[in-house]
């Protein structure tokens, strides 16, 4: 306490440092920049982008009109195209007035040549794609180049259509994963303001009601905020822009689970300087050496249960992880060295010493009456078990999306008036000369297959290009002159410069993208290329279907090693691993009341990242509680038997667990608020999962641990 005045300075400072880094922080929520570099669909989609300098992201443009081929609506597009085409992040862009522009009827002396109907009856089934039958709605496709950045690139394009847009157009508006990204990352900026002002009101309203002092929210909220930015601080003096989900996870799990630590140390510190009487000094020195030591190993089991995420394959996950892993261990120095020199520079009244335990009492009941608590418990367990079993995670984040974004709008309208969907697979071929006749032929038998899948809306590329190329050369030169330029603009993101790389774009029906791009990606593997060939597929959905494949290996590995790390560190400070084993036992069943309740009984489909997240989440959540419970419980039983030890160990410390769970299911709850459906099924799925594993923890780990006693030790 010598140097608490040095603390709270060098502590202010460092905090103001951090939370202008943490105000300017950059944020990143296109998940394709997260996925492992072997995937497939990584692979190739390097690939493109070095060869052909753009990305397989496309935006679309929808235009909904009572009639989109009338003249006022298709020089609206026009303009549209002919701005988008001198902006720098574009590749190629093709639309409606395009293809009708490219309409047999506008070439009538040319139909009758030979050769060229086929090129004619390619441009008109092009047409369907562009312009739904009922000539209500039209598309305008954008080819984005590599360094596209959407968070520029979707506003503008945003702007440019409300330029001069006439009154007979209904809707116009963009769709397509970078806008749906743009989207997102606009909603989480809302997100996190709201999260963070929520859930720091209702810590304030929980701390002032465990406490009934005015000093316990302002320092418990002026340590977890300070963490909170010092963690993002931290992100953005190292120049690291982080997943949205690690920022809103970071911040919620501090401030509801950080939050954890301060509880038990004030709760310890109420109870040496109210109840027991000790002057202030002593009383805080007394809980930071019996709280501070459950603190640091709580702090490290959780940061073990974390830490696991790091290793799964998914760099978003792992990242998640990570984010987390520092906050709480920065929750847990604050809390330890600069929550006492606080605690001592404030003015505390000393309350009436009448025990505060007399109020709790019912925390005790498991403990006298621990059978027909365990019993009850196991039998639940078993019911939502049994639903838990079949419940399976879902990759399609898209699904969680929900309809209120504009650009999902843009897509409804899209999907209701046409054939086809948001979604572009990208068939790549690779060989010395793209244009060699036995490439092309190879080409067009991978259109063909593409057609065969029963996926494909539109199948679109090389060989299409490289046949209308031939048929032009042999046009009369006033027809040729006309349609080059035409050709030449199809040929731009479809062949290299080099002439070594081509692809071939295929739209897919509405439907299940990860379905669909399980279809596509078989099909290219059980292809047999010439020699010199290679082919490969990229594109959204073949990145769901192979994330599909990795998911659960990914899940059960990053739980297993959770699972070992919760048990380990609390087995070392203990010097006994009964303690950790029969908290994992309270927590695992806790996982499956959550997991039951919510995907078997009510059919919540969980998300990849609210499955994974939230067993390792509860997993170091859930040891945290077990761990305090069981150091209180070591000091009590030093002077009490099994039963009276824990009974006390209950009234005494089971608020401050029973508050600090409260806390933390209340910040994962909020994310129900949130703009996004991902973010509110992770929200619902770890708030859920908080207050089931809080409830077996409460009753199950005590009374589990007393009825054991009274098997090996009758009852001493």
């Amino acid at each position: 306490m010598r140097f608490r005045t040095a603390i709270i300075l060098s502590f202010l400072a460092l905090t103001a440092v951090m939370a202008y880094g943490a105000l300017h922080l950059n944020v990143e929520v296109d998940q394709t920049k997260y996925l492992p570099d072997r995937f497939e669909s990584m692979k190739w989609q390097h690939v493109v982008e070095r060869e052909l300098g753009t990305s397989t992201k496309t935006l679309l443009i929808v235009v909904e009109a009572d009639d989109v081929t009338r003249k006022p609506i298709l020089d609206y597009m026009r303009r549209i195209e002919d701005r988008l085409r001198s902006k720098p992040y574009v590749e190629d862009v093709r639309g409606a007035p395009d293809v009708l522009r490219e309409s047999s009827a506008n070439f009538p002396a040319a139909v009758t040549m030979p050769g060229l109907r086929p090129l004619m009856s390619e441009m008109e089934r092009s047409e369907e794609m562009f312009v739904s039958n009922d000539h209500k709605v039209a598309i305008i496709r954008v080819g984005l180049k590599s360094d596209a950045d959407y968070r520029k690139v979707v506003p503008d394009v945003r702007r440019s259509l409300k330029r001069d847009k006439p009154k007979s157009v209904k809707f116009a508006d963009v769709t397509g994963s970078p806008a749906i990204n743009y989207d997102f990352y606009r909603g989480f900026l809302k997100d996190l303001i709201t999260v963070t002002a929520l859930v720091s009101a209702a810590v304030a309203a929980v701390l002032y009601v465990d406490f009934r002092r005015w000093w316990a929210p302002v320092l418990g909220l002026t340590i977890i905020l300070s963490a909170v930015a010092w963690v993002l601080g931290i992100m953005y003096w190292l120049g690291f822009a982080p997943f949205y989900a690690t920022v809103l996870l970071t911040v919620v799990l501090m401030l509801g689970v950080g939050i954890d630590y301060v509880i038990f140390t004030l709760t310890r510190f109420q109870e040496e300087y109210d109840i027991k009487g000790r002057a202030k000094s002593e009383a805080i020195l007394t809980a930071v050496r019996r709280a501070g030591r459950a603190v640091l190993i709580t702090g490290l089991t959780a940061s073990a249960g974390f830490a696991a995420l790091a290793l799964s394959e998914f760099r978003m996950v792992s990242e998640i992880g990570l984010g987390i892993v520092a906050g709480i261990l920065t929750a847990v120095a604050l809390t330890l060295l600069v929550l006492p020199s606080l605690l001592q520079s404030i003015p505390i009244g000393r309350r009436s010493s009448e025990k505060k335990e007399e109020s709790w009492k019912v925390l005790s009941i498991p403990v006298r009456h621990p059978v027909p608590a365990i019993v009850a418990l196991f039998a639940i367990t078993g019911l939502l078990g049994y639903g838990a079993a079949g419940v399976k995670p879902e990759v399609n984040i898209e699904k969680f999306l929900g309809h209120n974004l504009p650009s999902l709008k843009a897509r409804d309208v899209l999907e209701k008036h046409m054939d086809v969907s948001h979604h572009f697979a990208t068939i790549v071929v690779e060989a010395r000369d793209v244009r060699d006749p036995k490439v092309v032929r190879f080409m067009e038998e991978l259109e063909r297959d593409a057609k065969r899948t029963g996926v494909a809306a539109r199948v679109f590329g090389a060989p299409d290009v490289i046949g209308m190329e031939k048929t032009v050369e042999r046009l009369p030169a006033p027809i040729r002159s006309a349609l080059e330029p035409k050709v030449e603009d199809m040929e731009k993101g479809v062949i290299s410069g080099d002439g070594k790389v081509a692809v071939i774009q295929v739209q897919l029906k509405p439907g299940d993208p990860k379905v669909q791009g399980r279809k596509i990606l078989d099909m290219v593997r059980h292809e047999h290329p010439p020699t010199g060939v290679k082919v490969g597929v990229t594109g959204l959905p073949v990145a769901f279907a192979e994330m599909h494949e990795q998911v659960n290996e990914d899940m059960r590995r990053s739980t297993i090693a959770s699972a070992i790390g919760v048990l380990a560190i609390p087995t070392i400070a203990f010097r006994s691993p009964i303690p950790p084993v029969f908290g994992l036992v309270a927590i695992g069943s806790g996982i499956l009341w959550a997991i039951g309740l919510l995907g078997g009984v009510l059919r919540i489909v969980p998300s990849f990242l609210a499955m994974q997240t939230t067993m390792c989440i509860l997993l170091g959540i859930g040891m945290d509680y077990c761990v305090f419970l069981a150091s209180r419980y070591r000091e009590e039983r030093k002077e009490h038997g099994v039963k009276e030890a824990w009974t006390r160990t209950m009234e005494r410390a089971g608020p401050g667990v029973l508050f600090s769970g409260l806390t933390s299911a209340i910040g994962f709850l909020s994310l129900l608020l949130s703009h996004t459906g991902i973010m509110k099924n992770m929200g619902l799925y770890q708030g859920i999962g908080v207050l089931s594993t809080l409830t077996l923890v409460l009753v199950g780990f005590p009374a589990l641990y007393v009825m054991i006693s009274r098997v090996f030790s009758r009852g001493r």
